[in-house]
């Protein structure tokens, strides 16, 4: 990679360097993310930098790593016609026409390349005779195209000379994600010990922990633990990388819904406790559902 430092790692640092400028509509965003990708001066040993439209989020990690998240699900959708479900969950080519005059299979596979090098989730969708063909005879257009996309940051030449790079195409290689992992990866950051706005943080936490055990027993039908992350960093599991900035928890005066920065990983949780717990928790499904960036 060159040009910019790919993520930020403190609310006060300061990013600079060259990145790679993509800006699309969440509405078409499927669409948008392949006219851009596909544009004949991007840079990929660039950080993407991404806008969304109407949006004035600085990405600084946040904005590319949800772009990357969103784009993953949106090319195996079955209304888009790239790759259809199998039995067992993962995806084969289709091989489709319109899909190989558009390069589309080229942007996918140059998608796949991007978000294992710019730290995004992991591409595990494609059944294991699929990724045979990639990285083998590639006899259809569409996976002579995908390998041509994905060789752009130059993967296929490096799975071949270590083939236990094939590892982070497989759906092993993703773990689920548990309510002790989300607290192990979502760190407090509380006021002094013995204060009475510890007292109150304190208060608002074991809330929040109470919500989250509803949320694992699926008691909260539009939420799931993946929705949160995503919504505290930009992407709804764990970077093969890690976090450069360790997601975290903190509490805040200025909001009776939660809101959060996706570039530092800080969820901001409301200082008050509401005494109608349910009522909190409606507060939490509402935010918690929102793709904009914190905001409710």
């Amino acid at each position: 990679m060159e040009g910019r430092q790919l993520d930020q790692t403190s609310e006060s640092e300061l990013l600079e360097g060259e990145t790679s400028s993509i800006y699309v509509s969440r509405n078409r965003l499927l669409e948008c993310g392949f006219e851009e990708l596909l544009q004949d001066d991007m840079n990929f040993r660039l950080p993407l930098e991404v806008t969304f439209y109407g949006e004035e989020a600085q990405d600084v990690g946040g904005p590319r790593k949800e772009f990357l998240t969103l784009m993953l699900r949106e090319i195996v959708k079955e209304e888009n016609n790239l790759f259809k479900k199998g039995e067992d969950g993962l995806y084969q080519f289709t091989n489709h026409e319109h899909h190989i005059s558009k390069k589309h299979y080229f942007a996918c596979g140059l998608l796949c390349g991007l978000t294992l090098l710019q730290n995004g989730p992991l591409p595990c969708f494609l059944q294991e005779r699929e990724m045979d063909e990639v990285l083998g005879e590639q006899k259809l257009p569409c996976i002579k195209q995908f390998a041509e996309g994905l060789n752009i940051v130059g993967l296929i030449d490096v799975m071949k000379q270590k083939p236990c790079l094939r590892y982070l195409f497989r759906a092993t290689a993703k773990s689920a994600l548990g309510i002790r992992k989300f607290k192990l990866l979502l760190t407090p950051c509380f006021a002094e010990q013995g204060s009475n706005i510890r007292i109150s943080e304190e208060a608002v936490y074991q809330m929040f922990l109470a919500y989250l055990k509803e949320v694992s027993a699926g008691r909260r039908t539009t939420v799931t633990l993946e929705k949160i992350l995503k919504f505290v960093t930009g992407t709804d599991e764990e970077p093969v990388l890690g976090f450069d900035c360790h997601p975290s928890i903190k509490f805040s005066e200025n909001s009776s819904f939660p809101r959060s920065s996706t570039c530092i990983n800080v969820l901001y949780l409301p200082a008050k406790v509401r005494t109608d717990k349910e009522q909190q928790f409606e507060h939490y499904d509402l935010a918690f559902c929102s793709e904009y960036f914190g905001q409710v």
